[in-house]
């Protein structure tokens, strides 16, 4: 691998040999090139340029990989710095008033928040997915959000319908079953990726995420439905809490993930991470006192 200097760094890969003589490469093919010839390719090309490449390239770092995608974490902390702007007290305070509302807020909020976070965070998770099994992800981006939103619908739709006096195990049971398809998620993009190269590979990638995005916002949709009657308060106060720990949750799982889990953790961890908070929120509403 040789990395060469430029308005943009050029990676030229080979299994032969690679040389930084491109000037006589070319002129040894009988190539008369009208711009890129030895004098541009020596103003490019000069000692000085080509050893801080080559010093940079040489630094310790992590492997940007498609299921953790490393790289953009550093592009955009880069990009950041160009303006100057402190994000860390901002930061600092939006994460104290975050732990103190957690810590106020009652059970079935709790667990609204929580699926809240697996929603949107799964949801990023299958899109870096799709981009990775199909090569570009507006594509499938469209059908993808229509297919959560359909899935919202009908879980809500079913929950609303379902009999049934303890509202607090169907939230409950429905908070492990998120956890568990987010548990699922890592491996099945694992398996789907191992497959991209087959005829059938992009066709399948695309129908296991939408299917996945289905499930999830299903759980998430039928969840809210059940939250409402489970003693969370009455009336608009009910529905004004359930709706800003969703939205908060949301929100919070949407930053994170695609800023800071993906980036530096990876795929599966910030999968785990989904779980383990729906694991959390089930305990406290099976725990708690009905109100």
């Amino acid at each position: 691998v040789l990395l060469l200097p430029g308005g943009i760094v050029s990676v030229l890969a080979s299994d032969g040999a690679l040389t930084e003589a491109i000037a006589e490469r070319i002129e040894g093919a009988g190539v008369a090139p009208k711009l890129v010839d030895r004098h541009y390719l020596d103003a490019m090309l000069t000692p000085d340029r080509l050893e801080a490449v080559r010093s940079a390239s040489a630094q310790a770092a992590e492997t940007n990989g498609d299921f953790r995608p490393v790289l953009y974490h550093h592009h955009l902390r880069y990009w950041t710095a160009q303006f100057g702007t402190p994000w860390v007290l901002p930061a600092a305070v939006g994460a104290l008033a975050l732990v103190v509302y957690l810590v106020r807020i009652r059970a079935v909020a709790l667990a609204i928040f929580a699926s809240g976070f697996a929603a949107s965070s799964l949801e990023v998770v299958l899109l870096v997915g799709l981009q990775v099994l199909c090569g570009a992800v507006y594509v499938g981006l469209a059908g993808l959000v229509t297919v959560f939103m359909a899935g919202l619908a009908v879980g809500a739709a079913v929950a609303n319908r379902l009999p049934g006096r303890q509202p607090r195990r169907g939230i409950a049971g429905l908070a492990v079953g998120i956890a568990l398809l987010a548990c699922a998620i890592p491996s099945i993009l694992n398996v789907l990726a191992a497959l991209a190269g087959a005829a059938a590979g992009v066709p399948l990638g695309q129908a296991a995420v939408a299917g996945a995005a289905f499930v999830l916002a299903a759980m998430v949709g039928g969840q809210f439905a059940l939250a409402g009657r489970a003693g969370a308060g009455a009336g608009a106060l009910a529905a004004s809490r359930l709706y800003v720990a969703d939205f908060l949750g949301a929100c919070t799982g949407a930053l994170l993930a695609s800023a800071v889990l993906i980036p530096l953790a990876g795929l599966a961890v910030t999968c785990l991470l989904a779980g383990a908070m729906n694991v959390v929120a089930a305990v406290v509403v099976v725990k708690s006192r009905p109100l």
